[in-house]
């Protein structure tokens, strides 16, 4: 049955946001974007630092494994480093700002993150130029690559983050991290590594479990971070 006039007039109309209003939004939005840079910073200039036997004592189980066996599937070959262990520290704090604010906070947040480290990034060429002598930077192929992954990988994470809020305050930050790691390690290494012919698929396998261990260790301070960060109304989930 169509609308009268009457009807019509009387329907609510989506109020313009007020100055205010974007305030507010930009502050709120301060916090998780200053967590998610400094996340993936410390992932950078951690990024050519190996990780050592007695860092992590499993590693040595790989000196079992035949020659041929070790180059595929060990991860001193890569060489693994820190950053790798690091990476799922942002997710997590992607899963906080989601479950506080929502997927529109949330990315907000990977997009105001990623352009000022776009643009310190080009702050610091343009200003050092040859004379930086910070962590070495990673071939261009290497950084594209890296920058598809993750930030896909993060879109994936808000968006399952978002769909499998509910009873169960574990399911979002598992399936939101899961998900993410899955999709960043699929194009990371299937841009740097399989478009030259490299075999890529044990260190998608390697480096997938390596960030789904993580997911589940960072379930801990989720958990306990619960309290402090409380959706608000109209999200759904623990």
């Amino acid at each position: 049955m169509p609308y009268s006039s009457v009807d019509v007039a009387e329907r609510p109309r989506k109020r313009k946001a007020t100055p205010i209003q974007y305030v507010r939004v930009a502050g709120r939005l301060v916090l998780p974007v200053i967590a998610l840079f400094l996340s993936l910073a410390v992932a950078f200039l951690l990024h050519d630092i190996p990780v050592s036997d007695s860092a992590l004592p499993i590693l040595s189980w790989f000196d079992h494994l035949p020659k041929d066996a070790q180059l595929a599937w060990d991860p001193r070959w890569w060489p693994l480093t820190w950053a790798h262990l690091l990476l799922p520290l942002s997710f997590f704090v992607i899963h906080l700002t989601n479950r506080a604010y929502g997927p529109e906070y949330a990315l907000g947040q990977v997009l105001v993150t990623w352009t000022l480290i776009a643009t310190a990034a080009l702050w610091i060429l343009e200003a050092l130029g040859p004379a930086f002598t910070g962590s070495p930077i990673p071939p261009r192929q290497t950084t594209l690559a890296f920058l598809s992954g993750i930030v896909f990988g993060e879109l994936v994470a808000i968006f399952i983050f978002d769909r499998t809020r509910g009873t169960r305050w574990w399911t979002a930050p598992l399936n939101g991290s899961l998900f993410g790691a899955l999709f960043y390690t699929l194009i990371f290494y299937g841009l740097s590594l399989g478009l030259i012919g490299e075999p890529w698929l044990p260190r998608v396998c390697l480096d997938f479990a390596l960030n789904a261990v993580g997911a589940l260790a960072l379930l801990a301070p989720y958990y306990l971070m619960r309290p402090l960060i409380k959706p608000l109304p109209g999200f759904g989930g623990k």
